[in-house]
């Protein structure tokens, strides 16, 4: 009897080895804008975590439908070229990435009997979405995916993200913890703006995120939870977070939320603290005074947002513009929205306008690019009227305070326009003042696509479309 129950003992051994030393699964990587070296680098902090292990097999799966087996976990990767690999008859190519080529590639990482348990999404973050040069995913589409996916979606416990404003308290408590899958307990990322994709700082991160999941997901104490954070090779260079949402810990740990810009002796503050400082902390109407001046810009003092990344009166010391302080703090204190309307008689602003505002310099060179047609048919149009005087002629030279200055005044004019009007393609000039208006003055978020703070993207408009090109 003695070896049978050496035999059995070894067993119990062997299982608990697996359930403690090799606790992470599978990282499903979507790249939204084909950043080799973040992949690379997260890659890499996987194999770096199971360098020093001596079993030989992880991720175990003894479901009825699948062979007994353990497979050591690796990051599969889903950019536009994977996509469109696995489009279908029922899942197109149409130039970017989708819910369904999401949900078909989970499929197949199961059937090769990976079990994933950490979604990272990387590319442009635009409160509850991502975008990049690969296409759009949204908070739902993700949502869907694992909906399609039962079995996948019950494993998901980490989501990682790598944009800008994706790990304050309003984004992972409210829109990406369990709103994407019930067990999901953990997001990490950034709290405030990133590091571009390209910069050290920034895939460094990741590659510390990746391979150190076990760690973050065992702390078990605030103070666990403080040492793997700060544990972190190059944590105090960015504004990392990482949200918590465990019975025993719920909250935000980043060095970002410290009182009064003091340094914390821990990362980590409850999420019922948090909401407690919104008595304190909330943001400055001086600021939101400044913002409305920019969006209106009816003042000299206004006339156009400061151009990404130039310096202006706030740059001194943290290299940012009014406005981008301004976003951030915006951002940061986004669940306090409500204490603040309250307060304030009016709304905070839109996160998604105010970063359409941010980068108007790019969005101008957008539409002047990618809708050349339509402006040259809107102007044709202006000088058949007699309003030659607002033409949008060499758009990304004119001012914010210009255009909206001559948009308003088209608009106007149009009213006095008689019903039977000359049209392009059948549109008349106030259907294309209006749509113009909503995409340069307004900032909708329908109008703008995301993918245009990129410089080069090619992506149209949804509202610009009446010189016979086609939204895509």
């Amino acid at each position: 009897m003695t070896p049978l129950i050496f035999v059995f003992v070894s067993m119990l051994n062997l299982l608990s080895l697996r359930e403690t030393a090799f606790a992470s699964g599978s990282i499903l990587y979507i790249d939204l804008n084909n950043r080799d070296m973040e992949v690379s680098k997260c890659e890499e902090g996987l194999k770096e975590a199971y360098a020093s292990q001596v079993q030989p097999e992880w991720n175990c799966d003894d479901s009825a439908n699948m062979q007994s087996r353990c497979i050591q976990p690796k990051v599969f990767r889903l950019n536009a070229e994977k996509a469109k690999a696995y489009s279908t008859e029922q899942c197109p190519w149409q130039g970017e990435i989708k819910e369904c080529h999401v949900s078909t590639y989970m499929q197949q990482i199961r059937r090769h009997r990976y079990k994933l348990d950490t979604i990272a999404l990387s590319g442009d973050d635009g409160n509850g979405q991502f975008f990049g040069v690969g296409g759009t995913l949204t908070v739902q589409d993700i949502q869907m995916a694992l909906n399609k996916n039962p079995s996948t979606r019950q494993g998901i416990t980490t989501m990682l993200h790598n944009g800008c404003y994706a790990a304050t308290v309003q984004a992972c408590n409210k829109t990406w913890m369990r709103k994407v899958a019930p067990n999901v307990q953990t997001t990490m990322g950034f709290l405030l703006q990133a590091p571009y994709g390209t910069e050290p700082e920034n895939y460094n991160l990741m590659k510390e995120l990746c391979g150190k999941r076990d760690q973050i997901n065992a702390a078990a104490t605030e103070q666990e939870l403080d040492s793997a954070f700060k544990g972190l090779a190059g944590v105090d260079k960015v504004s990392a977070s990482i949200c918590i949402d465990r019975p025993e810990l719920k909250g935000v740990c980043s060095m970002e939320y410290a009182k009064g810009g003091t340094t914390p002796a821990s990362c980590y503050q409850s999420y019922d603290e948090l909401y407690r400082r919104c008595q304190t902390e909330l943001p400055s109407e001086d600021k939101y005074n400044m913002y409305m001046g920019f969006l209106n810009a009816d003042s000299a003092e206004f006339a156009n947002p400061p151009a990404k990344g130039r310096a202006d009166a706030c740059s001194v010391n943290v290299g940012k513009s009014c406005l981008r302080q301004y976003y951030d703090e915006v951002q940061k204190w986004r669940h306090c929205a409500g204490l603040y309307q309250e307060r304030a008689g009016h709304p905070l602003p839109s996160p998604g306008q105010m970063m359409r505002l941010i980068f108007f310099n790019e969005i101008k060179s957008r539409v002047a690019n990618n809708h050349a047609g339509e402006l040259a048919a809107y102007n044709k149009l202006l000088d058949y009227y007699n309003l030659s005087a607002y033409r949008l002629d060499n758009l990304q030279s004119l001012s914010r305070a210009v255009i909206n200055q001559r948009l308003i005044a088209v608009r106007r004019a149009v009213r006095k326009l008689p019903k039977n009007q000359a049209t392009v393609n059948g549109v008349k000039i106030g259907w294309m003042a209006q749509e113009l208006d909503r995409t340069l003055r307004e900032l909708e978020s329908k109008c703008v696509p995301g993918a245009w703070v990129n410089a080069d993207s090619e992506k149209r408009s949804s509202c610009l479309n009446w010189a016979g090109g086609r939204a895509k």
